[in-house]
């Protein structure tokens, strides 16, 4: 639900959607036969550097550190995340940084299987402020303050694998959240309902598919009263063509108009009320990797580049 409508204001003017695509490592690069992994973002205002991120992977392709940095001033605010793998290349700790200093370290307690088992988070000074189980198919995940007594706990509860009922408590044990997704004989979520009870507001997301199984409409109510909707039309291909946001009275407010060339997408077009708000080209290199976005306003001028390298095997 949410989702959606970020991709539609990121396409107007934000950068937040292009770091958090190369942060996770999705389908910006996903049309070569040839293993490529993205390792650097720059996103440039002009002559002026505005976020960077690299990245660095094993020889086995395991993301080992993630940096992020920037730019509010010449000298650059950096993030950096690193994990650590054993011999099955299974993820078995995170350890988070901030200005170089240590926020967080992360365990993870896995099995034969690869499957998480457990999880604790100290902080950095040793303090345990986070941890979670898994009982009779149950996670549970408990948040602790500074004096280590339990500020919050979440529950989380599975169906087929995936996540059907996420219930959050406060230090009280009542519960002030619920979090409910339904899914399809297919396993395709069709309905998510976030009831937030404390505040008396329970917003539900409702998704209908075509015949590939891609969603083509996406309806929102808050209180169970409709309140905007999403339209997604594809091309032959299964791509996206147009991506349409409409209010409770089917009016039109967001648009992303796609084109492709070869099958991979080369410009996205924004519209806000039927007014062109900017443009979004993308620049391939001869692994179809994206090496280059542009995003310009309504009259060409050029607001935001961002340029991508990559490691390939």
């Amino acid at each position: 639900m949410v989702y959606l409508e970020n991709i539609l204001k990121a396409s107007m003017k934000n950068l937040l959607l292009s770091l958090i695509l190369f942060f996770i490592g999705t389908n910006i690069f996903a049309q070569s036969s040839v293993s490529c992994f993205p390792v650097e973002l720059v996103s440039m205002k002009g002559s002026k550097i505005q976020n960077k991120i690299t990245r660095e992977f094993d020889k086995f392709g395991n993301l080992l550190a993630v940096s992020t940095f920037q730019y509010y001033s010449e000298n650059p605010v950096v993030s950096s995340v690193k994990n650590e793998y054993n011999s099955k290349n299974q993820l078995v700790k995170t350890t988070n940084y901030f200005a170089g200093k240590l926020v967080s370290e992360v365990s993870h307690q896995i099995d034969e299987l690869g499957n998480q088992l457990s999880f604790s988070s100290i902080d950095n000074n040793g303090k345990t402020i986070q941890t979670s189980n898994i009982i009779n198919g149950e996670k549970t995940i408990n948040n602790f303050d500074e004096k280590g007594a339990i500020s919050s706990v979440e529950k989380i509860k599975f169906y087929n694998n995936k996540k059907s009922i996420v219930s959050k408590y406060n230090a009280k044990n009542i519960l002030i959240s619920e979090e409910k997704y339904v899914y399809n004989p297919e396993g395709l979520l069709i309905t998510n309902e976030n009831n937030d009870i404390l505040a008396g507001v329970k917003m539900t997301s409702k998704t209908i598919y075509n015949s590939i199984k891609s969603p083509e409409i996406i309806e929102e109510f808050v209180n169970d009263k409709f309140v905007t909707s999403v339209k997604i039309l594809y091309n032959s291909a299964g791509k996206i063509l147009k991506r349409t946001k409409l209010d409770s009275k089917n009016n039109e407010e967001y648009r992303i108009e796609y084109q492709y060339a070869d099958g991979k997408e080369i410009e996205e077009i924004s519209f806000y009320r039927n007014e062109l708000v900017g443009k979004k080209t993308k620049t391939y290199d001869e692994k179809n990797n994206v090496i280059k976005e542009t995003q310009t306003d309504k009259i060409g001028q050029i607001i935001l580049e961002t340029f991508y390298k990559y490691s390939c095997q």
